[in-house]
């Protein structure tokens, strides 16, 4: 795979999001659970596969590239303890990540975040050799994060 360096390209992103208030939950809260649904797009008009056109981490492009998300964000104890429920997936090259995470707010000041960024990947994403450089070919964002998987615990003191 061979990019071309002068080539340039215009591209359009879209995206389409649908958001709602799930007034039926959240009994004991300030507000209601949320669902949230995106799909966003990187759309290459008059694209031809012959051009060589590369993505960041180095594989080769399609003329739609489209990424699905859904969060379902949810408040119990009047909104001091918050858990969240993030799913994304890659439609175009396969792969995504699952993101659950909760917040508890203690008091005035102190906020703990709780997360895990888990990665997987499907389809014909492929995971990169550091050593060897295989896998470059077919690798996109989510088939790099894969074996990445993260847990991340966060205080923080609001003045």
């Amino acid at each position: 795979l061979r990019a071309t360096p002068s080539l340039e390209e215009d591209t359009a992103r879209l995206m389409l999001g649908l958001d709602m208030a799930l007034r039926q939950f959240g009994d004991g809260t300030s507000s209601p659970w949320q669902l949230s649904f995106q799909l966003f797009d990187s759309w290459i008009p008059g694209f031809d596969g012959s051009d060589g056109i590369i993505d960041i981490v180095t594989a080769k492009k399609k003329e739609h590239s489209i990424t699905a998300t859904v969060l379902l964000a949810m408040n119990f104890k009047h909104d001091s303890i918050s858990p969240s429920i993030a799913f994304l997936h890659d439609v175009s090259y396969g792969g995504g990540a699952f993101v659950p995470a909760i917040d508890y707010k203690p008091g005035d000041h102190w906020r703990l975040r709780l997360e895990a960024d888990l990665f997987y990947k499907s389809g014909n994403t492929c995971s990169t050799n550091p050593a060897t450089g295989a896998g470059l070919i077919c690798t996109h964002a989510f088939g790099t994060l894969d074996n990445s998987d993260q847990l991340l615990a966060r205080i923080t003191y609001q003045f």
